[in-house]
């Protein structure tokens, strides 16, 4: 058997009980001015109160009727972080849960107003079914979520909320027979996969549902692709991941815990493989330095200074007489064809760009004083 569980919005959140497989032959109706029509006891409401006693009816879940809600699951309604879960139970059950479910209402600042919804398979043919169901949602999680959405709708001659049980056992029915995808629970752990939502990372998912790492087989983003470890799929099963294609380090088993997550910092999913790729990128060159470029720095360098030298051999270019002085004591004092000649030579020889570089600079520190007059 299937049971179906959901944390919806209806006057307020309530943990419900919304059916089960057995019972997915007509809808599920959330009546809540049913008591009240009882308890006012009015004539002209027999018949109403009459035919919503006889529609099938979502149950509260509380403490003293639990309506078989699994307690190890009570995490997946009460905190999120988390998109889907699914996990293996204590009991053995196989539990699959869908958080932040967008609904048809609207608060009244006009925002959707989610919900959870919980899959609990007791028996090994229905865990099959989730199975199926669980792999199929990485594969569409979009058409999926459009279907829960679906479910839930008002309905206006009963004033309630109607949940449509067997539109949704019809598609798991159906996504048995196409996908025919299970888990290996041989080598499955605790959790086959927990799928991360857009806002929060691994370490956050696993500290709101009280899970420890090693309790995972793998993560997996909103979009469905695997970010670390591995989908448990049985052997003779046509492997889901390959269309996921999951990064090479991420197949690579996690051999201590503490060191993968500071070199891959889950919490950061979509940054991750960005970060791998940069790391494997080869160290570029600084750009403009080379042999080829130094070279024509010394050119244009000896290009300067015989211009400047003209300017000074030109002394009728300056009326200012202290500008000529100035001129001629620098040309006296630094012979810089001299100091070019020089520099040509050394790079020749010994072809060090470092003291090339050094060199170069002080002669256009120098010429930089020169035009600076």
């Amino acid at each position: 058997m299937i049971r179906l569980y959901a944390y919806y919005s209806c006057g307020g959140y309530k943990d419900m009980y919304l059916g089960s497989s057995d019972t997915a032959a007509s809808p599920s109706y959330f009546l809540p001015l049913l008591p009240v029509m009882k308890k006012r006891g009015r004539t002209d409401e027999v018949e109403k109160i009459k035919y919503q006693e006889s529609l099938q009816q979502v149950c509260i879940v509380t403490s003293s009727e639990s309506y078989g809600f699994p307690v190890d699951a009570a995490n997946m309604f009460s905190h999120g972080a988390y998109k889907t879960v699914y996990r293996t139970l204590q009991d053995g059950s196989s539990c699959l849960s869908m958080h932040d479910i967008p609904s048809n209402e609207t608060d009244e600042e006009g925002r959707d107003i989610p919900f959870t919804l919980m899959l609990v398979a007791d028996s090994e043919e229905d865990s099959a079914k989730l199975d199926c169901m669980a792999t199929a949602l990485l594969k569409d999680m979009i058409a999926w979520q459009q279907l829960f959405t679906s479910l839930f709708a008002y309905d206006p001659t009963v004033n309630g909320i109607k949940f449509d049980l067997p539109k949704i056992m019809a598609r798991i029915n159906d996504t048995k027979q196409e996908s025919n995808c299970y888990i290996d629970r041989t080598q499955s752990k605790n959790v086959a996969y927990l799928m991360l939502n857009e806002n929060n990372g691994v370490k956050i998912a696993l500290k709101e549902q009280n899970l420890k790492r090693e309790e995972v087989s793998c993560f997996v983003d909103a979009n469905g692709n695997i970010i670390e470890g591995r989908l448990p799929l049985a052997e003779n099963v046509k492997p889901l991941v390959e269309e996921q294609k999951p990064m090479a380090k991420e197949e690579k088993p996690l051999a201590k815990e503490e060191k993968q997550e500071e070199e891959f910092p889950v919490d950061k999913v979509k940054e991750a493989p960005a970060k791998e790729k940069s790391s494997k990128q080869p160290e570029d060159k600084p750009k403009g330095i080379n042999d080829n470029s130094i070279l024509e720095c010394l050119k244009e360098i000896r290009k300067q200074l015989d211009e400047l030298k003209n300017i000074v051999v030109d002394k009728g270019t300056f009326d200012n007489p202290e500008i000529v002085s100035l001129i001629n004591e620098i040309n006296n004092r630094i012979d810089l064809s001299s100091v070019i000649e020089q520099l040509e030579k050394q790079y020749n020889k010994q072809k060090s760009m470092a003291i090339c570089l050094i060199v170069i600079t002080t002669i256009i520190a120098i010429l930089q004083i020169i035009n600076m007059l």
